[in-house]
């Protein structure tokens, strides 16, 4: 175990501690590393990553040293921080975690505290912004958004609001208009607002929010979205785009899924009215940004022979969204889910919402102590859906499985926790049969 993972085991010990306190002790002993650059907050249930390195990739194509934030990490610590589109190396990363470890013990020695993972993470990806001279970064909220460690930054230009539905109800309440109260916690007096489209009760939220902070919300309207076309082979679309200053935008983008039209229109807004706070973005920037865009682990092909997907769907939003995007984008195809998840989710909606689809299901338990067991979540699929499903002993046992019962003319389709794609995208990457593509998002060379 490295230093840093020592660290970091340590600060899952503090679990999860709502509260901006202990990250403003916190980044007092790192010399404020946030007070050296601009911001954008992202906020939102699903989403959220998508838009935080689409804003990134058009800035950065702009010419503005950028940072992005991401979270969770799914294939590695350095994905969660990236400077121009450049993940930073382990060097730096851990250069970067020597610093908060030594802040972290400073706290310790005057009042006992210890900060969270989440708070050690958002402070590393802050002083490395800050070391290589990032004039603006983009911000992926963790949890909520008002007592987020994330929104202890103050020079914040523009917040985005992607789709806000239920999730994390224990934490953040059990309605989306109590969800949506936290997630507009990140507006600040003066910044700019932008949202997807939202259901009533949500925008009616922020709305009122952006009222008490004296902003205007800006919000994606679904009717400037026209010419839409899906491209099977690409595992990719275009799309055509009115923006709310009457720009018309032809976009290209390597993300699948009806929702990212969305996201990317949210981009679109959020791009053209930082013009007004000193960022001034071309439309070619824009366009070319947001082409350049790949998310791994987010509706991700990995391989075309047989297909196989990762998406981390882990809530009903997603799930419906995952849905939407399969029969879009693998129309006729016989489906084989691997699914694994965390016991405290609402998988039996997610179960509701997509086990129809699949021609198999296989189960895997989901690492660390919140995964549902496999066995338990084959037979919530029997209970929920009648559907036939197996409880698989490890996820090579899956794979194996799926991608025999796939053959050549079917899919696997590995969705849940984001904590199950890491294992699942090797196994399926080294198969011995069949085409497989690496170095790309999409399944394409």
């Amino acid at each position: 175990m490295t230093e840093t993972e020592k660290f970091l085991e340590r600060c899952r010990g503090a679990g999860i501690v709502m509260g901006l306190g202990q990250m403003r002790r916190l980044l007092k002993k790192l010399n404020q590393p946030q007070d050296s650059m601009d911001f954008i907050q992202v906020a939102g249930t699903n989403g959220k990553g998508s838009v935080t390195s689409c804003l990134a990739s058009v800035l950065s194509r702009a010419g503005y040293r950028t940072g992005s934030f991401a979270s969770p990490a799914v294939f590695s610590p350095e994905e969660t921080v990236r400077v121009d589109g450049v993940e930073i190396t382990a060097a730096e990363m851990e250069a970067a975690y020597r610093q908060v470890e030594l802040a972290a013990k400073q706290m310790e020695a005057e009042d006992g505290s210890w900060p969270t993972a989440f708070e050690a993470e958002t402070a590393v990806a802050l002083c490395c912004f800050r070391e290589k001279g990032c004039r603006i970064a983009v911000l992926e909220t963790g949890l909520g958004g008002d007592l987020d460690a994330t929104n202890v930054v103050g020079r914040t230009l523009c917040c985005v609001f992607t789709s806000i539905s239920r999730d994390h109800c224990r934490i953040l309440g059990g309605t989306v208009a109590e969800i949506a109260g936290h997630k507009a916690g990140i507006l600040k007096p003066g910044a700019l607002a932008v949202s997807c489209t939202q259901t009533p009760e949500a925008e009616a939220v922020l709305r009122q929010k952006c009222l008490e902070a004296g902003t205007e919300l800006l919000t994606v309207k679904p009717e400037r979205i026209s010419h839409c076309r899906i491209l099977l082979e690409e595992f990719a679309q275009r799309f055509c785009y009115r923006s709310s200053k009457g720009t018309d935008y032809e976009i290209f983008l390597r993300l699948a899924g009806d929702f990212q039209r969305q996201n990317a229109a949210a981009v679109v807004e959020a791009a053209e009215a930082l013009a007004g706070r000193g960022y001034p973005v071309k439309k070619e920037h824009i366009e070319a940004g947001l082409s350049e865009v790949c998310w791994h682990g987010r509706l991700e092909r990995v391989r075309t022979n047989p297909v196989a997907v990762l998406d981390g769907a882990h809530n009903p939003g997603a799930a419906a969204e995952l849905a939407a995007a399969l029969q879009a984008y693998l129309p006729g195809k016989r489906l084989y889910f691997i699914m694994g998840i965390f016991a405290d989710k609402d998988y039996r909606q997610v179960i509701r919402l997509t086990a129809g689809l699949a021609a198999g299901i296989v189960t895997v338990t989901a690492p660390g102590p919140r995964g549902l067991q496999a066995p338990e979540l084959a037979r919530a699929i029997r209970e929920e859906t009648g559907a036939q499903a197996r409880a698989a002993v490890s996820m090579e046992e899956a794979v194996q499985i799926q991608l025999q019962a796939a053959g050549q003319d079917g899919a696997v389709i590995v969705f849940g926790s984001f904590s199950i794609l890491k294992e699942a995208r090797e196994l399926l990457l080294t198969a011995q049969d069949g085409t497989i593509q690496k170095e790309s998002c999409n399944g394409k060379s």
